[in-house]
């Protein structure tokens, strides 16, 4: 026993001490030698295997090169002319013209070469300066520019064309006979790359709630085959929009000399008190309590206010609220200027006008017998209609309220001396805090009644009684400008920019009166000739996006 106990632990450790000598030298020479071999026989498999993943690579962005070169030589026609597809229906063979695209590119050691058929079909791009068209325009020229289109065969055949609205009914209305024109009888910055050129000209009558339209002109070629070509025309909301006595609104397409009176089907519009451009949409209110929208390739809608009983006078947005102003001291808030709620309904006092300042973030509403309010939500509004005020104010009725250069600035109309007459009143706070008091700026004792008043970034402008237009650059030193050719009451006056570099100012007033300018130092304000026989006491002006 003792002795096989003796055996097993010496194999063991010989089996051990074998182990721990490692590979021979043979061993070793061996498997280098099969790695070798193993490395040899597999080069040539990797090295074509590398080739040809390179050659892949290289076919793919030459494939890729040649694609973008045919897209290039597809947009700018550049084609080898010549050629047709034909097609066969029963007896009837259509030969549709075209011309062949061809394009070789080459990467490392890979080449592409492809090539394809451009047929030749009819198209028409339409032409107008500017682009879109606007709701409210003149009788214009729209220039047709095509490709392939034979405008001579269309007009032998008497064809016309044919304008579709965004629901696909026809609008008979605007069609129209078109004749040919040459490119050198176009204005200079016509595009010059079409084959033919042909004109009509457009009558008013389009309108932003039918945008866009489909144009469409069709004519016969050969077997009795009808070719049909379309393009689209848009038509965006007006550049001005003025509100006052039924019928209510009227709309222009240059905020200057072009007016006309806006209907709406199914709708009937009151009086319009005020109106604003929101940046996307034109607001307005009524005297019967409603809240009038127009958004862009929508119809106008007039909606009333649940508690609104009495006429609603003004109307403003800020970034996230819009606020209107009405008779005995109420006041609703909408986020969407669809759902509105009441948030201010003490005081029996009117308020007639209401302005967000974005520097300040704070509102101010202002109305009779010297109402002023304050908010910085549009939800709880603060009464600063005591003593602050100057001891004129209490008998005044204030009606138009901006904010400019670090100061609000409030004009209405008190009585004259002895009660007769209407003067001119203009207050004045710093926003530096709310403790700052109102001043009362005198400018003179004759001075008729303000109605409103804006800030354009550089100036304060008022308007009011018998044609009275006022500047300030501070709001305290008050130039009164003469010579406007009117001496009826202003009621409200509006700025903005529909061209660039350059503003367009409006105001409006009584018997329909449109005074207009420019902006430009120097050049006079131009009465326009009267938009109705009622009284107008809103404008609004689309800033040019």
């Amino acid at each position: 026993m003792n002795l096989l106990g003796i055996r097993k632990k010496s194999c063991s450790r010989f089996w051990a001490l074998k182990s721990e000598q490692g590979f021979s030298l043979l061993e070793l020479l061996m498997a280098l030698l099969i790695l070798m071999v193993i490395v040899i026989a597999f080069t040539p498999l990797l090295l074509n295997s590398i080739e040809r993943i390179t050659y892949a690579g290289d076919k793919s962005e030459a494939i890729y090169m040649g694609q973008s070169d045919l897209e290039v030589a597809i947009s700018e026609r550049i084609t080898v002319d010549g050629h047709e597809l034909v097609f066969t229906f029963d007896t009837t063979e259509i030969s549709v013209p075209g011309g062949l695209v061809e394009a070789k590119t080459t990467e490392g050691r890979a080449e592409a070469w492809l090539s394809g058929f451009v047929p030749f079909v009819p198209s028409i791009s339409l032409y107008l300066n500017p682009l879109p068209l606007v709701e409210g325009y003149n009788a214009t020229e729209i220039i047709i520019m095509g490709h392939n289109t034979n405008f001579n065969l269309a007009l032998t055949q008497d064809r016309r064309i044919e304008f579709y609205d965004k629901k696909g009914l026809a609008v008979p209305v605007n069609s129209y006979d078109f004749g040919i024109r040459s490119l050198a009888s176009l204005p200079e910055d016509v595009p010059d790359n079409f084959d033919e050129y042909a004109s009509f000209r457009l009558s008013p009558g389009l309108t932003n709630s039918n945008s866009i339209y489909r144009v469409e002109l069709s004519w016969e070629i050969e077997n009795d085959i009808m070719v049909t070509v379309r393009s689209r025309l848009q038509v965006v909301l007006p550049y001005a929009v003025t509100v006052g006595d039924p019928p209510g609104m009227w709309i222009s397409p240059d905020a200057e000399k072009t007016w006309r009176g806006k209907s709406q089907a199914g709708l009937t519009l009151g009086r319009l008190n005020d109106i604003v451009w929101t940046g996307f949409e034109f607001l307005a209110v009524d005297a019967g309590g409603r809240v009038v929208s127009w958004r862009d390739e929508k119809d106008i809608v007039a909606s009333g206010l649940a508690s609104a009983i009495t006429s609603l006078n003004a109307v403003c947005s800020s970034v996230d609220a819009y606020i209107v102003v009405g008779d005995t001291g109420l006041i609703w808030r909408s986020t969407n200027a669809v759902n509105w709620m009441e948030v201010h309904n003490q005081g029996n006092d009117n308020l007639n006008a209401v302005a967000w300042s974005d520097d300040e973030t704070r509102f101010v509403a202002v109305g009779d017998r010297g109402t002023l309010l304050t908010s910085i939500d549009g939800t709880t509004w603060e009464d600063y209609s005591d003593d602050s005020l100057p001891n004129t104010i209490p008998s005044a009725t204030l009606t138009g309220v901006a904010y400019g250069k670090n100061f609000w600035v409030v004009v209405g109309t008190v009585a004259g001396a002895g009660g007769s007459g209407k003067n001119a009143v203009i207050l004045r706070r710093s926003a530096s805090t709310d403790a700052d008091p109102w001043e009362e700026m005198i400018i003179n004792e004759t001075l008729p009644g303000l109605n409103d008043v804006l800030f354009d970034g550089t100036r304060f402008i008022a308007v009011g009684d018998s044609g009275t237009v006022i500047t300030s650059l501070d709001g305290e030193v008050w130039t009164l400008i003469e010579d406007l050719g009117t001496g009826v009451d202003l009621n409200a006056v509006a700025w903005g920019a529909i061209v660039d570099n350059r503003d367009n100012y409006i105001i409006v007033g009584d018997s329909g009166t449109v005074l207009t300018w420019t902006g430009v130092q120097g050049v006079p304000w131009v009465l326009q000739p009267s938009v109705t026989s009622g009284n107008l006491h809103g404008v609004a002006v689309r800033w040019k996006e």
